[in-house]
C-alpha cells in the first residue's frame, strides 16, 4: 500500500488445529479465523511502527499427512522459544519507537495456555488487569495462527480514539506491531465481531467432522467441468427472480414455473438471506459423520425454496418453521479435490 502498488489489501489468518488425545493440544486448541483490511484512507487503526525476530525453532510442528499437532519437551520449548522470543521482538518495539510499558493502552500476543500468557505479561511489563486483552482461553481456546488477529479484533471492539495497540504474535520468531487507534473508529458500523460470534457458539461433534471418524465409501472426486458450469448455483447460491410474476426459483431456470415466461429472470443472491424450514427428514442410514442426516427444504425471506443439508444442530433444531441461515462448508474431499456447497445452519443472530 505504501508503495502505491494497491490501495487496499485483505489479509485473512485461520487455523484448525487437532491435539493427540490426552495432550494439553487436545484440551486448549480451538477453530478461528479473523480478517483485516488494509487501507490508506479511512482506517480506523494506524500502523506505527513493526518489529521482527526470525527464529528457527523446532517447537510445535505437524508434519504433511498428520492429524494432529506434535510438540517437543515442554519447559525447553518455553524457555528457549515462547519466552525468549516474544519479549524480545517487543522490546526491539519499544526501543524502535522510543516507548515504555506504560505508554501501552492495551496489549494483545500469542500464549499458548492461560498460565504462560499471563507470566508474559509480567516479563513486558504490563498491568494483566488494565493493559492486557483478554486471551478468552475459557471461551474459545488457542486458535493458533490466527489467535493474535482475533484477539486484536476483540481489542478493536472496546478500543477509543488515540488508545495504543500492543500486537505480538508467535511462531518460528515472533513479530511485534504498535497500532494507534484513529477517530474513524466512531464511524465504524455496528457487527457481530469476535464478542457477537462467541455469544452465538455452539458445540460441534469436531473429531467426526473433521473425518476422524468418517463412516461410508469415497465415490470418486466431483465434476470438475459441470462445477464450473454451475458455479453460479454452486458457489455463489444465485437465483432467478421472474421479471414478470416475481417469482424466486433455485437453481434458477429459463422458463417459470409459475407464469411460464422464458428468459426472463433476474439474478437473485440467497447466500445472505434468512429463511425457514418447510419440511425436512432425518438419515440414520446415510455414510457421514454428521448422523443423522438431515435433508431440510428452505423457504427464503423474499421468496425461494431450495434443499439443503443442515448442520451445526441438534436434533431439536430441526422442526418446520425453524429459523436457519446459509453457511458455505466443504462437502467433502475425494481424488484431490474439496468440494464446498451451501448448508442450512440454525440462525445465529
Amino acid at each position: 500500500i505504501a508503495a502505491g502498488s494497491a490501495k487496499q489489501v485483505m489479509v485473512t489468518v485461520a487455523d484448525c488445529r487437532m491435539g493427540a488425545p490426552g495432550s494439553e493440544f487436545e484440551q486448549s486448541s480451538g477453530d478461528g479465523a479473523g480478517a483485516l483490511l488494509f487501507g490508506d484512507t479511512g482506517v480506523i487503526a494506524n500502523v506505527l511502527g513493526s518489529y521482527s525476530i526470525s527464529d528457527e525453532i523446532l517447537d510445535n510442528w505437524r508434519a504433511e499427512g498428520d492429524t494432529s499437532v506434535r510438540t517437543w519437551e515442554d519447559r525447553w520449548v518455553l524457555e528457549e522459544g515462547y519466552l525468549k522470543i516474544l519479549p524480545e521482538a517487543v522490546s526491539g518495539l519499544m526501543q524502535k519507537l522510543n516507548l515504555t510499558p506504560k505508554d501501552i493502552t492495551k496489549a494483545v500476543y500469542y500464549g499458548p495456555n492461560s498460565r504462560r500468557h499471563g507470566e508474559m505479561a509480567r516479563k513486558l511489563g504490563l498491568d494483566p488487569q488494565n493493559q492486557v486483552q483478554d486471551p478468552l482461553f475459557g471461551k474459545m481456546g488457542n486458535s493458533g495462527a490466527a489467535y493474535p488477529i482475533m484477539l486484536l479484533i476483540a481489542a478493536l471492539e472496546e478500543a477509543k480514539p488515540g488508545d495504543k495497540i500492543l500486537v505480538a504474535s508467535y511462531g518460528d520468531g515472533a513479530d511485534a506491531y504498535l497500532l494507534e487507534v484513529t477517530n474513524e473508529i466512531t464511524k465504524l458500523s455496528p457487527r457481530q465481531g469476535v464478542k457477537g460470534h462467541l455469544e452465538s457458539k455452539r458445540i460441534r461433534k469436531a473429531v467426526g467432522v473433521r473425518g476422524a471418524t468418517m463412516r461410508g465409501l469415497d465415490g470418486g472426486p466431483p465434476s470438475i467441468s459441470a462445477r464450473y458450469r454451475d458455479r453460479e448455483e454452486i458457489d455463489r447460491l444465485h437465483g432467478a427472480k421472474c421479471k414478470s410474476c416475481g417469482l424466486v426459483q433455485y437453481p434458477a431456470q429459463r422458463v417459470c414455473s409459475k407464469c411460464h415466461a422464458k428468459d426472463q429472470g433476474e439474478t437473485v443472491r440467497l447466500s445472505d438471506k434468512k429463511g425457514k424450514i418447510f419440511t425436512f427428514s432425518l438419515d440414520y442410514l446415510m455414510g457421514g459423520v454428521d448422523v443423522p442426516l438431515a435433508i431440510t427444504v428452505i423457504d427464503f425471506e423474499g421468496g425461494g425454496r431450495g434443499l439443503f443439508m443442515m448442520t451445526d444442530r441438534e436434533i431439536e433444531d430441526v422442526r418446520c418453521e425453524a429459523p436457519v441461515e446459509m453457511s458455505f462448508r466443504k462437502l467433502r474431499s475425494s481424488g484431490g479435490v474439496h468440494n464446498y456447497y451451501w448448508k442450512a445452519i440454525p440462525q445465529r443472530f
